[in-house]
């Protein structure tokens, strides 16, 4: 069985996130020329904003609504990339000015849905390991 996964232990990926995408993205603001290769390390440091605040929301989330009660590290991962990469895209629409409520509701709603597939996706993986040893006897029986 996994060890449990606690908040203190997510405290220090956090507070890494958070300050390397602000100290990032003000040094960046305020030394930098507006030409392509910052405003790409922009968005670099937005993603790092973004999954630093998606992280503890994200454990939240899976720690008290979620019905499967397995929360690995992962999970954790790609839930709080993908709440960076979200912030980072709606950063770029805003910058263009092409942001709309709506567009940021089907972008949400499409990163919600990949989400439950590969939710989904994991759950069907899961065995037990009683089930898995009488699946490989079966195996072994059959050749």
């Amino acid at each position: 069985m996994k060890p449990e996964i606690k908040f203190s232990h997510l405290i220090s990926a956090i507070a890494f996130l958070l300050v390397c995408g602000f100290i990032g993205g003000f040094v960046l603001l305020g030394f930098t020329y507006p030409t392509i290769w910052p405003r790409w390390l922009l968005y670099v440091f937005v993603i790092f904003i973004g999954s630093g605040f998606g992280l503890p929301i994200s454990y939240l989330f899976n720690r008290f609504l979620s019905a499967h009660k397995l929360l690995t590290r992962e999970r954790l991962l790609r839930e709080s990339i993908g709440t960076g990469i979200y912030f980072a895209f709606l950063f770029w629409l805003s910058i263009g000015r092409m942001l709309t409520f709506s567009l940021a509701l089907l972008f949400g709603i499409a990163l919600l849905f990949i989400e439950y597939l590969l939710r989904m996706r994991e759950i069907n993986n899961e065995t037990d390991p009683e089930s898995e040893m009488k699946n490989e006897s079966k195996r072994s029986s059959i050749r």
